[in-house]
C-alpha cells in the first residue's frame, strides 16, 4: 500500500512541476529540401492547407537552411531507414518530423498528419469539422506507419449507371486524389465482354502507332437513351418528376465517352471513337494517378469472348476464330494496343461468372484454364510489360481451388470476389495457397440487390480483412459502384488495411478456422439463366435462374412441421417427356412424375405443393430422381409452424431459396455446393470505434456517439450466416434489375418500426452546431427519409396489389366501379404523392454522380420498366369506366429548398490541367442571378469574384483562375429569392481548395 502511495506521490510532483513547464510554440514554418520532387511539393502544400483548415494559421513552405524559426514541421524522404510505404511521424528539437521511405510513403505521412488534426477522408471529398483544433501542433500524435496489405485498392464496377458508367474525367481523378489520402494505391477495372469499352479486343494491326484502333465493335455504357440492359428502359430525362430533369444537361445523360454515339455506336468510325475516346481518358487519368503512386489493373473475362465483328476480320485471314492461333493473335493485339496507348500495371482475366453458382463442367474448366494459359504465354513473349493476376466470383471451381496456383507463374497474383454478394467469409482457398503467391480478396462494399438503398457492412468487412491477413493476403480490394452512401463502408476498408490491433482481438494470431456445423447445403446441380420471357409470372428473374441436373438440398429448418412449394419453369424443351422426375422430402416420397411441360407448356411458371412434413433434427431433405432427362428446379419456399419448446408455443417460418440466382425479393441466393466458410463466431466483428469516430467527426461532438450507436444499429446482419436478420432496412431488391422497390404485403403500420431510427435521428438535428456539419448531417438525414419512404411505398403497392386481387374477384360492373372509386383510387393517387416525397428527399443528397444514377434506376427502372406506379392503370380505367384522375400524374416541379450542387469536387490538379469547374442550381428563377466564383491564393488578401457562365438552362461552369505554384481556396455563392446560398455550406468561413501536382 506505501508503495502505491509513493506512485501517486511521484504523479502529482510530476504533474506540478510538468505544469511550470514552459509550452511548445507551434511550428512556424514547413521545410522541405533543395530541389524537391513534385510529390515531396504536393506533400508540404497539403500540410500547408490542411494546417490552415483546422487552425487558421498559414505556415510559409522553405527549403531547409532558409528562414529561421524555433520549431518547424520538417518533411523528409528516408528510403534507408524506411520502405517504400512507410512512414513517421515524430517530435525531435521542437520541430515535427514527417518523414516516409519514398514520395508517396511521404504524401501518406501528410495526410496522415492532416487526420490527427482531425480532418476525415472519404472517397467523396474532405470532412472538415467545423470546430477548429485547438491542441499544439507538435502534440498531435506520432508513431510509425506501415500498411499490413501491399495493395489496397477499388474496383468501380461497371454495367450500372450508379457506378463508373456515368464517371467522367473528373470522377476518375475526385476518386483516385481521395483513395489516396485513405492511404490505397490499387485501381482496377473489370469489363463484361462486348459491352463495354475497358478493354478493346483485336488484331495487332488495327491500330496505329499511338495505340487508336482502326477497327473495332460496338460497345457502349450505360445511358438514359440505352433500353433493355439489366432492367432499365430507355427514358427521357425531361420525364422525370420533381424537377429532377434539371440536374441533366441535357435530355440524354451519359459518360462523356459515348456522348453523340447513342444509344450504341453505328458503323466503324463511331465504334472506334468509342474505344479511343476511353483510351485517351486512361491514359490521362491513369498517368494522373501514377504520380500519386496508385497502380492500374484492368482485363476481361476468360475464356475470351470474341465479338462477331472481329471473328469475322479472323475468318477473311482464314484463321478460325476458336483456334489457338486466333487467341494468341487477339491477346497480342490486346496487349500491344495497351503498351501503346496507356499506363498499365497489372492485366487480370476472370474466370467465368456461373462458376459461383455451382461446379463448372469439365470442358468449362478446361476451356478456361487453357485461355488463361495462351494469354499468359503471350504476355510473357512480349517481356511481361504489366503484371498479371487472376480473378473472378470464385477464386476456382468449388470443388479444386488452388487449381490455377498449378498453372500460373509464381509472381502471379490470385484474387476473387466474395460469394453471395459479400454474405459469405472469404474462401477457404487463400489459406491454402502457398504464402509466395499474391493472393487479394475482392470484398462487396455494397451489393447490386439493394443498390438504391444506403448500406453498411463496416463490421462485415473489419471480419473479413481481419481473416485476410491472417490467411497471408497481400492485398485488398473493394468493389463498389457509389460513394457516398457507402462511406462508412469504405473508411472501415481503408483503414483495416493499415491497422487493425485496436478491435481485431485475433490480431498478430495463426489463421484458426473453426467451422459450424451446416446442413445449408445444395447437392450438386448446373446453374444457368435462360433469359426468356415467362409467362404468368412478373418475377422473370426468379423463373429464368434455375439449375439443372439436381440431386438434392440439405436444408436448414428449426424443427416443425412445413410444406414446400417448387417453382419450375421448362426453358428448354418443346414438349413433354423430356424432363420428368420424381421429388422425395424427408425421404418419402412425395411428387412424382413431374413434368413441367405437360402440366405448363413452355416458358411458363409453374408451381407445385407438397403436403405437410415433419423436421425433427433441424434439416429438411429434399431429394431429385431423375426419371427421363435432367431435373431441374428454379427456386422454392418453405412454409409452414415451428414445433412448441416447453411453454413456448412455435411460431410461423418461411424461407424462400432462388435457386441457381441471387438475392430476390425475399429470396435468399442460392445454396451453396460445399460447406463453406462459416464459422461459429459472427459474421460481423464491432464496428463501434469506426462509427464513434466518423459521426464524431462528421456531424461534431454535440450528437456524434449518439449518431454513431443509430448508424452501429444498422450495420451488417445478426448472427453467423451474413445473409439473414439485416439490420439496415432493404425495400429494394433484385427484381427486373438492382435496386427495384419491391411491393411488401405487410401493413406499414408493422413495417414502419423498423425506420423508426429516422425519428432519432430527425430529434438530434437542433443539438447540431456548424453549418458544415449540418449539411452533412442532412445528407444522411435525407438518405434515411428516402429509404424509409420507399419501404411505405413498398407497402402502399403490397395493398394496392391486395386491392386488384379483391377487385377481381367482384362480379358486377356497379360494385367494380364503387370499389375503385372509395378504395383503388384514393390509394392510387397517395401512391403518385408518396413517390413524389421520395424523389424530394433523393434529390437532397444529389452530390456525386452515384446519386444521379440512383435517380436514373428509381425513374427508369422500377416507375418505368416495372410499371411500380402504373402497371393497373389500364385495368382500372376499364373497371372504372372512364379516364383516372389527373391527380395520379406526377409533378415535374422542383418544390424543395434551392441547392447548389458542384459534382464529383476536385481538389487536386494536374499540373497543366485546363479545369472548368460546373455548377448546378436547383430551385432557381429567371430573374436569379448567377453564381459567383469567390477565390484567392490560401489564406491571403480579399476574394476575387468571376461570374459563372449558364451552360444551359441552370447549369454553369467557370475556367479556374491559374494556380500555378500557388493554392486557390474558394467557395460559390448565389442568391436566389433573396436568399444567399454557398458552396461548400461552411463558406465563407471554410472553403474548398485547389492544389496542382
Amino acid at each position: 500500500m506505501k508503495k502505491h502511495w509513493n506512485i501517486i506521490g511521484l504523479l502529482i510532483l510530476s504533474i506540478f512541476l510538468f505544469s511550470f513547464k514552459p509550452k511548445e510554440k507551434d511550428p512556424e514554418i514547413i521545410y522541405l529540401r533543395e530541389n524537391p520532387t513534385p510529390g515531396m511539393q504536393l506533400s508540404a502544400t497539403e500540410v500547408q492547407k490542411y494546417v490552415y483548415q483546422r487552425t487558421g494559421k498559414l505556415l510559409p513552405i522553405k527549403k531547409f537552411g532558409k528562414g529561421k524559426a524555433a520549431s518547424a514541421i520538417m518533411l523528409i524522404c528516408d528510403s534507408m531507414k524506411l520502405e517504400p510505404e512507410a512512414f513517421s511521424l515524430s517530435v525531435e528539437n521542437s520541430s515535427l518530423y514527417l518523414k516516409g521511405g519514398s514520395d508517396v510513403a511521404l504524401l501518406y505521412a501528410a495526410y496522415q498528419y492532416a487526420e490527427l488534426l482531425g480532418v476525415r477522408f472519404t472517397l467523396h471529398g474532405d470532412i472538415i469539422p467545423d470546430t477548429p483544433y485547438q491542441g499544439s501542433l507538435l502534440q498531435c500524435g506520432k508513431g510509425d506507419y506501415k500498411p499490413l496489405f501491399a495493395l489496397r485498392g477499388l474496383l468501380p464496377f461497371h454495367d450500372f449507371p450508379e457506378g463508373p458508367d456515368l464517371w467522367n474525367e473528373d470522377m476518375y481523378k475526385s476518386c483516385m486524389t481521395q483513395m489516396v489520402k485513405m492511404k490505397m494505391n490499387f485501381f482496377s477495372l473489370h469489363t463484361y465482354p462486348h459491352v463495354e469499352p475497358n478493354v478493346w479486343v483485336g488484331l495487332p494491326e488495327d491500330m496505329d502507332k499511338e495505340g487508336n484502333v482502326t477497327y473495332s465493335y460496338p460497345t457502349t455504357l450505360a445511358n438514359t437513351s440505352r433500353p433493355g440492359a439489366w432492367g432499365y428502359s430507355a427514358m427521357d430525362t425531361r420525364d422525370y418528376c420533381c424537377g429532377a430533369s434539371a440536374l441533366f444537361k441535357d435530355s440524354i445523360y451519359a459518360s462523356p465517352l459515348v456522348e453523340g454515339l447513342l444509344p450504341w455506336p453505328k458503323g466503324q468510325d463511331q465504334m472506334n471513337e468509342v474505344f479511343n475516346r476511353t483510351g485517351a481518358l486512361w491514359d490521362d487519368a491513369f498517368s494522373f494517378g501514377k504520380q500519386l503512386g496508385i497502380r492500374f489493373c484492368a482485363g476481361l473475362e476468360s475464356p475470351l469472348s470474341i465479338p462477331k465483328e472481329v471473328a469475322e476480320r479472323l475468318k477473311e485471314k482464314n484463321i478460325a476464330p476458336g483456334s489457338r492461333e486466333a487467341k494468341e493473335l487477339l491477346y497480342k493485339g490486346i496487349f500491344s494496343r495497351i503498351q501503346k496507348r496507356h499506363p498499365l500495371d497489372y492485366f487480370w482475366l476472370w474466370t467465368p461468372e456461373g462458376w459461383t453458382w455451382g461446379t463448372p463442367s469439365k470442358e468449362s474448366i478446361q476451356s478456361t484454364v487453357e485461355d488463361v494459359q495462351i494469354a499468359r504465354s503471350v504476355l510473357s513473349e512480349m517481356g511481361d510489360p504489366f503484371g498479371f493476376g487472376l480473378s473472378g466470383w470464385v477464386l476456382g471451381p468449388p470443388n479444386d481451388t488452388k487449381l490455377f496456383d498449378r498453372y500460373l507463374p509464381a509472381g502471379d497474383f490470385m484474387s476473387s470476389l466474395s460469394r453471395l454478394v459479400g454474405q459469405e467469409r472469404i474462401d477457404l482457398g487463400y489459406k491454402e495457397l502457398p504464402n509466395s503467391r499474391m493472393k487479394m480478396p475482392v470484398l462487396w462494399l455494397e451489393d447490386d440487390p439493394a443498390l438504391t438503398t444506403p448500406q453498411f457492412w463496416a463490421g462485415r468487412l473489419r471480419s473479413d480483412i481481419a481473416e485476410s491477413y491472417a490467411a497471408g493476403c497481400s492485398g485488398i480490394v473493394g468493389n463498389f459502384w457509389r460513394t457516398r452512401s457507402i462511406a462508412p463502408n469504405i473508411i472501415a476498408m481503408a483503414d483495416a488495411c493499415w491497422e487493425q490491433e485496436d478491435w481485431n482481438p485475433d490480431f498478430g494470431k495463426p489463421y484458426q478456422y473453426v467451422p459450424v456445423p451446416t446442413n445449408d447445403i445444395r447437392i450438386g446441380g448446373v446453374g444457368t439463366n435462360y433469359y426468356r420471357h415467362i409467362k404468368g409470372t412478373e418475377d422473370q428473374y426468379l423463373y429464368n435462374t434455375q439449375r439443372y441436373d439436381l440431386e438434392g438440398f440439405k436444408v436448414k429448418v428449426p424443427n416443425g412441421n412445413y410444406k414446400v412449394t417448387f417453382l419450375f419453369s421448362e426453358t428448354m424443351f418443346n414438349e413433354p417427356e423430356k424432363r420428368v422426375f420424381h421429388l422425395k422430402i424427408q425421404d418419402s416420397e412425395v411428387l412424382r412424375n413431374i413434368d413441367v411441360f405437360k402440366a405448363a407448356g413452355r416458358d411458363s411458371a409453374y408451381t407445385i405443393t407438397s403436403g405437410m412434413v415433419k423436421v425433427d433434427n433441424y434439416t429438411l431433405n429434399i431429394q431429385f430422381e431423375p426419371v427421363v432427362g435432367p431435373t431441374f428446379l428454379s427456386g422454392f419456399i418453405i412454409e409452414g409452424k415451428t414445433a412448441d419448446v416447453n411453454q413456448i408455443k412455435g411460431t410461423p417460418y418461411r424461407r424462400c431459396i432462388d435457386v441457381g440466382g441471387g438475392l430476390y425479393k425475399d429470396f435468399e441466393a442460392d445454396l451453396s455446393e460445399q460447406v463453406g466458410n462459416k464459422q461459429e463466431r459472427p459474421r460481423d466483428m464491432s464496428a463501434t470505434s469506426l462509427y464513434q469516430d466518423y459521426a464524431c467527426h462528421e456531424f461534431g461532438p454535440e450528437v456524434g456517439n449518439r449518431v454513431a450507436t443509430i448508424f452501429e444499429s444498422l450495420d451488417g446482419t445478426v448472427g453467423n450466416e451474413g445473409h439473414l436478420g439485416f439490420r439496415m432496412p432493404r425495400p429494394a431488391a433484385w427484381i427486373t434489375g438492382p435496386g427495384v422497390i419491391q411491393p411488401n404485403e405487410t401493413p406499414w403500420e408493422e413495417e414502419a418500426v423498423k425506420y423508426a431510427f429516422v425519428d432519432s435521428l430527425y430529434a438530434l438535428r437542433g443539438l447540431i452546431k456548424g453549418k458544415g456539419n449540418k449539411a452533412r448531417f442532412d445528407y444522411w438525414l435525407n438518405t434515411f427519409s428516402c429509404l424509409r419512404t420507399m419501404g411505405e411505398l413498398g407497402c402502399m403497392r403490397g395493398l394496392l396489389d391486395k386491392q386488384m386481387q379483391e377487385l377481381s374477384a367482384l362480379l358486377s360492373e356497379n360494385e367494380k366501379r364503387s370499389f375503385v372509386e372509395d378504395k383503388i383510387l384514393p390509394l392510387r393517387v397517395d401512391l403518385s404523392r408518396k413517390w413524389e416525397q421520395m424523389i424530394g428527399y433523393l434529390m437532397q443528397t444529389v452530390y456525386t454522380s452515384g446519386e444521379l444514377g440512383t435517380l436514373i434506376n428509381l425513374e427508369s427502372q422500377t416507375r418505368k420498366t416495372y410499371g411500380f406506379l402504373t402497371k393497373y392503370d389500364k385495368e382500372l380505367e376499364t373497371a372504372y369506366g372512364k379516364i383516372l384522375p389527373a391527380e395520379i400524374g406526377l409533378s415535374k416541379t422542383y418544390s424543395q429548398s434551392p441547392r447548389l450542387i458542384v459534382l464529383n469536387e476536385r481538389t487536386v490538379l494536374d499540373k497543366e490541367e485546363d479545369y472548368k469547374m460546373e455548377v448546378v442550381v436547383l430551385g432557381m428563377t429567371n430573374s436569379d442571378k448567377v453564381p459567383v466564383l469567390m477565390y484567392r491564393e490560401l489564406g491571403k488578401g480579399k476574394f476575387k469574384a468571376i461570374k459563372m457562365v449558364c451552360e444551359k438552362g441552370n447549369i454553369f461552369s467557370v475556367q479556374i483562375p491559374d494556380n500555378t505554384g500557388k493554392t486557390l481556396e474558394y467557395y460559390v455563392s448565389m442568391e436566389i429569392e433573396g436568399k444567399v446560398l454557398s458552396y461548400p455550406a461552411s463558406a465563407p468561413e471554410k472553403n474548398s481548395t485547389w492544389v496542382r501536382l
